[in-house]
C-alpha cells in the first residue's frame, strides 16, 4: 500500500492510501473547512490522517499475527508428523536387524534354549529403556522346522489360551504374504496385551529359500501417541 501527502494546490493537501475509500471523507471535510480556517484544517488533517494510518496499522498487523499463529500451528503439525514416522521408522531397523541375528544364529545350528535367551535379553533391553523404542512390548517367532519340533517363542507375560495356532494369526500370514518384506498388521483388540496394536512381522530364509521362520514385533499405539505429545510439550507445544 502507497502512503504519502501529496500537494494538489496551495493550502490543500490530499492523503493517499492506495485502494482506501475512507480517505475520500477526510478530502471532503478539509474541503469544506479550508475557507474558514486553513491551520486548523491542515492540524485537523494531520490527526485525521494518523488516526486512519494508526487503525490500518492495527488491522495490518492483525492479519500479521494471524498468519504467525497459522504458520506456527502448520510447523507444529510437521513436527508432529515426522515424530510419527520415526517413532514408526525405529521399531523397522530393530526388527530388521533382529532377524538377521536370529537367522545367522539359526544357521549355525543353535538350539531353543538359546534362541529364547536372545529373544528375552533383547526385549528386556528395549522394555527397560523404553526411550529406544517407544509403545514397545514385546517379541514373538515361529520356527517351524528347529530341531526336536517346531518352536513358538514369545516373551509376555502372557498365558497362551489352548488350541493356540501362531500360523493362522494374522501377523504370521501377512508376513508370509509379504515374501521377505516387512509386513504391518494393526490390532484393536490385542488378543495377547489388548488396547491398539500394531504389529510388525517378517520372515527369515535359508540360503536357498527355504522358510526358517518368522518374527513378529509388538507395539502399544498409545505409547507412541502418548511420547509424540510429551516431546511437542517439550519443545513449546503446549505454551499458550
Amino acid at each position: 500500500m502507497t502512503t504519502g501527502i501529496a500537494s494538489c494546490r496551495p493550502g490543500h493537501y490530499v492523503l493517499l492510501f492506495d485502494k482506501e475509500k475512507g480517505m475520500s471523507v477526510i478530502h471532503t471535510v478539509i474541503q469544506k473547512i479550508m475557507p474558514k480556517s486553513p491551520l486548523y484544517a491542515q492540524i485537523l488533517f494531520t490527526l485525521l490522517a494518523f488516526t486512519a494510518m494508526g487503525f490500518l496499522s492495527y488491522f495490518s498487523m492483525q492479519n500479521s499475527v494471524r498468519e504467525n499463529l497459522i504458520n506456527n500451528a502448520e510447523s507444529a503439525f510437521s513436527l508432529t508428523q515426522m515424530q510419527v514416522e520415526n517413532d514408526l521408522e525405529y521399531p523397522k531397523t530393530y526388527l530388521l536387524g533382529f532377524s538377521r541375528t536370529v537367522r545367522a544364529s539359526i544357521m549355525r545350528g543353535i538350539d531353543r534354549a538359546v534362541l529364547e535367551e536372545y529373544f528375552f535379553d533383547l526385549s528386556l533391553q528395549l522394555l527397560t529403556d523404553n526411550k529406544q523404542l517407544a509403545g514397545f512390548k514385546g517379541f514373538s517367532g515361529y520356527f517351524g522346522d528347529m530341531p526336536g519340533g517346531p518352536v513358538f517363542i514369545q516373551t509376555f507375560d502372557w498365558e497362551m489360551p489352548e488350541g493356540y495356532d501362531p500360523t493362522e494369526r494374522p501377523w504370521y500370514l501377512n508376513a508370509i504374504a509379504a515374501h521377505g518384506e516387512m509386513a504391518e498388521t494393526m490390532a484393536y483388540d490385542d488378543i495377547v496385551i489388548g488396547g491398539n496394536v500394531l504389529l510388525y512381522s517378517l520372515c527369515i530364509h535359508d540360503d536357498d529359500g527355504k522358510l526358517l521362520g518368522v518374527l513378529c514385533m509388538r507395539l502399544q499405539i498409545n505409547d507412541i501417541g502418548e511420547k509424540v505429545v510429551n516431546t511437542a510439550l517439550g519443545r513449546g507445544g503446549g505454551e499458550c
